[in-house]
């Protein structure tokens, strides 16, 4: 009631104050300005809280984040507090989560009524509260006029596909809504598909969680489909369902047009190790996906094998759930190689610099050949098309004595003008440096494109000031060369 303005948040879950602290509660709320956070969560202060809550937010201007889950408010105190989000111009958050309200529709009435009059409401959680099909409908029927809900939470509310057809339905003309949870829910493939047909047409749904669901290939299929075109979805969550590999190699082709997903969560599904190798296929395109959860599925040590693989190329990837697979010794090395291309993905400062230090990583590994690497860094070298970048990567393979030692011994003439065009391009003169000195005998290499005997000099053009030195020290290395040059000129 003082009205300090330091004073902006109250917690007070889980401290029982019942009714009739709510009601002193509520009282003070008439009467303050400071307060934006208020917390109540497991309380049990029933119809009765609700009400004076609901009477205090209908004068109250400064409260937004409201938390009442698990306080035993019912039909009726849900409805009540929804009469007063109809005038109230404050509150952006509202949490009912918990709060037994059961499928008799009333509340999810007056809720959806609120919802078309308010516009501050951002979001609103409404899980575990077994709503069932007909209340669900009811309330999401408000998403089509209302323009200010960004989050919307629905686990755990006996949805079947009736309910998430209506959903759908709605969705198709709502331009607000970025998150909607659905987990924990009775949604099979005739559902998933209404959602994914609406998915094809939104512009705003950024999170779509389906975790806990009857999800099968079906539905994964138009999921798949709608985000070959969706430019909007972040993150997927599709845990804890009925997807295969069938399902996986759709969401797979997706992967390799999809830009705009980050995050995919398919734990605890039936993902084999034919999932897992077109999915990694797709990682070695995907530049987008930063997250992926494999944790709980059938994979195998052939399926870390290909994983390995992708990520060596991969940059993107900062998190990879792997946890209760049952490897075998080889497997168990592959994941530890994995964790490693991921931690530099996560700390490099760029793409092309962790890619940069796989090269190096591959070439210093007693488990890799040399191959490898050169076919990493040609990779990447096709990839980044700035100077910089391109350097950078050379340099990885060939900018110390010993990978231009260990890479000079290894590649043939055809493979070394590729290198070094690459590197006459974007200025790694350290790079050729080290693979001249590793092969001295490529400067006596005369052939009509190289200019005769001028090929060497004609090096040190394309060479930074820096590393002219090395390249004469090679040079004098072959007395003969340069006398036949010198002639020539």
């Amino acid at each position: 009631r003082e009205n300090d303005s330091s004073f902006t948040r109250l917690d007070l879950c889980e401290r029982n104050i019942g009714a009739l602290g709510v009601s002193e509660l509520a009282d003070a709320l008439g009467e303050n300005t400071s307060l934006t956070e208020l917390k109540l969560r497991d309380d049990s202060f029933g119809t009765r809280g609700a009400i004076y809550l609901a009477d205090a937010l209908r004068v109250n201007a400064s409260v937004a984040d409201l938390c009442l889950s698990e306080s035993c408010i019912g039909d009726k105190g849900v409805s009540k507090l929804a009469g007063a989000l109809r005038v109230n111009a404050s509150i952006a958050k509202l949490d009912l989560e918990y709060n037994d309200i059961g499928d008799g529709g009333m509340s999810a009435s007056a809720l959806a009524d609120a919802l078309r009059a308010n516009a501050s409401l951002e979001s609103l959680l409404m899980g575990a509260n077994y709503l069932g099909d007909a209340s669900v409908g009811v309330l999401v029927d408000a998403l089509r006029v209302n323009a200010s809900l960004t989050e919307l939470g629905l686990f755990l509310n006996r949805i079947g596909d009736g309910g998430a057809s209506v959903l759908a339905d709605a969705l198709r003309v709502n331009t607000s809504l970025a998150k909607l949870d659905l987990s924990e829910n009775s949604i099979g493939d005739e559902g998933v598909s209404e959602l994914a047909d609406a998915l094809r047409l939104s512009s705003s749904l950024k999170g779509l969680h389906l975790a806990d669901n009857r999800v099968g290939d079906g539905g994964v299929r138009a999921l798949a489909d709608a985000l070959r075109v969706n430019a909007s979805l972040a993150e997927l969550d599709l845990s804890e369902n009925h997807i295969g590999d069938e399902g996986v190699r759709e969401l797979a082709d997706a992967l390799r047009l999809n830009s705009s997903l980050k995050v995919l969560h398919l734990d605890e599904n039936r993902v084999g190790n034919g999932g897992v190798s077109v999915l990694a296929d797709a990682l070695q395109v995907n530049t987008s996906l930063t997250e992926l959860y494999l944790s709980g599925n059938h994979i195998g040590d052939e399926g870390v094998s290909v994983l390995a693989d992708a990520l060596q190329v991969n940059t993107s990837i900062t998190n990879l759930g792997l946890y209760r697979i049952n490897f075998g010794d080889q497997g168990e090395v592959l994941e530890g190689r994995v964790r490693k291309f991921i931690e530099i993905n996560e700390q490099a400062a760029s793409p092309h610099v962790a890619l940069g230090q796989k090269v190096e990583l591959i070439l210093d590994s007693g488990h890799d050949t040399i191959n490898d690497a050169v076919s990493l860094a040609l990779a990447g070298l096709e990839r980044f098309s700035e100077s910089d970048q391109r350097r950078e990567i050379l340099h990885s393979l060939l900018g110390s004595p010993e990978h231009g030692k260990d890479v000079g011994s290894f590649i043939d003439l055809a493979m070394w003008k590729e290198l070094y065009r690459h590197a006459a391009e974007c200025g790694a003169g350290r790079a050729l440096v080290n693979l001249l000195r590793a092969q001295p005998t490529l400067c006596e290499h005369r052939g009509e494109e190289d200019h005769g005997g001028l090929y060497p000099f004609m090096l040190l053009a394309t060479m930074p000031t820096a590393e002219v030195g090395g390249v004469f020290e090679v040079l004098l290395t072959k007395p003969d060369l340069v006398a036949s040059a010198i002639t020539m000129t």
